[in-house]
């Protein structure tokens, strides 16, 4: 379920938050097309990576994931101090578990996610140039399971911050209209 969210121009009274809210959507969008480029990568390299080019293809991975977490690491920086606490406030989330997506349910789907790519990354270190065929399949498979873990964690972050925040910004535009 996709959301369009107002535009900051559109909107009644354009708020630090509308500016925000449009900022994390252009990131996300973004994180998206990066963690579907490099999780493909590494799906490509599951099905037939070749002893030549082992060191290569990990070398790749390893600056690509590493790339990718530093942006989605801002991103979930700027989330959690800007607009976590005002959707969450106003929604009345806490960061308790529960079955439900949650907030709890979003942290703890990045913590797992990074810890299968800091494994990946680590063993690479590792291993260096003395990658074996069987150790490159096993990092990669790291990376496959961080990669679908992130898919959730970004469709979750669409479908339950991102309409919450998109209903906040509808109620201070009836508040202020």
């Amino acid at each position: 379920m996709e959301t369009k969210l107002m535009p900051v121009l559109e909107s009644a009274r354009p708020t630090e938050l509308s500016s925000v809210l449009e900022r994390m959507e252009a990131e996300h969008t973004e994180l998206s097309s990066e963690l579907s480029e490099w999780s493909q990568a590494a799906a490509d390299a599951a099905a037939g990576i070749g002893e030549s080019s082992l060191f290569r293809t990990i070398s790749f991975l390893r600056e690509e994931t590493s790339a990718f977490m530093a942006k989605l690491e801002a991103h979930l920086k700027r989330g959690r101090s800007e607009l976590f606490p005002l959707v969450g406030a106003y929604a009345g989330a806490d960061l308790a578990p529960s079955m439900n997506p949650s907030f709890w349910g979003l942290d703890k789907n990045y913590q797992l996610a990074t810890g299968y790519v800091q494994s990946f990354q680590r063993e690479a270190d590792e291993a260096g140039a003395m990658l074996s065929r069987e150790l490159a399949q096993e990092l990669v498979s790291h990376l496959q399971q961080a990669a679908l873990i992130l898919r959730d964690y970004l469709a979750m972050e669409q479908n339950l911050l991102f309409p919450l925040a998109e209903e906040l910004l509808t109620d201070i535009d009836y508040l202020f209209s």
